[in-house]
């Protein structure tokens, strides 16, 4: 039994397949997208240059409603919006008091979130 993982461009695994040597030698010659042998998929792994690496950790930290050391570009999730930033450090703002949850993404770094406070004025 032989298993591969096919990613995308961005190095994201999101495909595996296994079977016999004449299988997967099959789809190996049929597939247009890249891969790599061995079964990657769902382990916090992504693909450079035909390489599988750990995905790095976020360094993203949170100091009051401040995002600081965010990786760039990277998406803020608050909710069910998404904010893009080209900016290592992001200003949170909220409408409303209360408690929010806040998600950094940022490929390849491992996705981090927080949860933020919005003080009552």
């Amino acid at each position: 039994m032989k298993e591969i993982s096919i990613y995308n461009s961005r190095g994201e695994i999101h495909t595996v397949l296994n079977g016999d040597d004449c299988a997967i030698q099959t789809t190996i010659e049929n597939i247009t997208e890249p891969w790599v042998e061995g079964n990657w998929f769902g382990k916090n792994k992504y693909v450079l240059n035909g390489e599988v690496l750990d995905r790095p950790e976020n360094t993203a930290t949170l100091s009051g409603l401040t995002l600081l050391n965010v990786p760039v570009p990277s998406t803020i999730q608050i909710g069910t919006q998404f904010y893009e930033s080209t900016d290592s450090t992001v200003e949170l703002e909220f409408n409303l008091p209360g408690t929010y949850k806040v998600k950094v993404i940022s490929w390849p770094h491992m996705d981090k979130e927080f949860t933020v406070e919005n003080p009552t004025p």
